[in-house]
């Protein structure tokens, strides 16, 4: 649950990179921190430990909060794409996340699918991901208005 407890170092609006809720699925355990940002200065608010669980009843509470956004460290961008990437179907079916807002969010995710089955287009592993990209993205062209 939210922890009084601010990031450790500067809070430099430079050091975190935001994330919209609706890429937050429920049932979920995300593998980063993640933060809340607050006051005029957006000092950063470390609100739920990485790893986890995250529930339908947190994210409801942070939409009555009228929060859109949470917020990870730069640092931990790798780990969050790898858990957009494995959640990438669960977060184009959200209705919290309009069309117009996946589609950045597939685009890059499907672009680094595919620059991974370039450099070695021997891996099965490479192929079953960018073949799960073209399905999200089919899903998402079908959901858009």
């Amino acid at each position: 649950m939210a922890s009084a407890a601010t990031a450790e170092g500067t809070s430099s609006e430079q050091d975190f990179f935001p994330i919209e809720l609706g890429v937050l699925q429920p049932g979920t355990k995300v593998p980063v921190d993640l933060y809340l940002r607050q006051g005029e200065r957006g000092r950063h608010v470390l609100y739920k430990n990485a790893h986890m669980p995250l529930s339908d009843e947190i994210r409801e509470r942070l939409m009555l909060r009228g929060v859109q956004k949470l917020w990870i460290r730069k640092e931990d961008q790798e780990g969050f794409r790898a858990y957009v990437e494995e959640q990438i179907d669960a977060i184009i079916r959200d209705d919290l996340m309009p069309s117009e807002k996946a589609w950045p969010l597939v685009y890059q995710t499907a672009s680094r699918a595919m620059e991974s089955l370039f450099e070695d287009p021997h891996s099965g592993n490479n192929m079953k991901r960018a073949s799960r990209m073209v399905g999200s993205v089919v899903e998402l062209v079908i959901k858009s208005p």
